[in-house]
């Protein structure tokens, strides 16, 4: 069964729903006039598809690190996907691991020492 959802003053033709709604799921509505003296018939009913949840971005493959001088590092790798917004870079010092890294270091790099294949 349809349930009123909201209303809209006289004249108006559109109507934005704004609203937690369920990802990749179709929604079905239809609209009618009212007055003080009743309602009008329903328009045709109209349904739209929420999109799907995001997707992130395919992993990264075949890093390589390769040490140029005693203080340059260069990485290169293949990008595996078309929706990333860039790539985060993460270091391991000597005797540590990544799980315990408690945050990210980073030093400037040109673009020309982090080279995505």
């Amino acid at each position: 069964p349809s349930v009123e959802i909201a209303r809209v003053g006289a004249n108006v033709t559109n109507y934005q729903r704004i609203s937690p709604a369920n990802p990749s799921s179709t929604y079905t509505y239809r609209v009618r006039a009212f007055n003080a003296d009743g309602n009008s018939g329903y328009s045709n009913e109209a349904s739209a598809t929420t999109q799907s949840q995001p997707n992130p971005p395919a992993a990264p493959s075949n890093l390589t690190a390769t040490a140029v001088s005693t203080s340059q590092i260069d990485l290169s790798w293949t990008d595996n996907s078309n929706n990333e917004d860039g790539f985060k870079i993460e270091r391991k010092d000597p005797g540590s691991d990544h799980a315990s890294s408690k945050s990210p270091r980073s030093a400037p790099m040109s673009p020309t020492t982090v080279t995505p294949v």
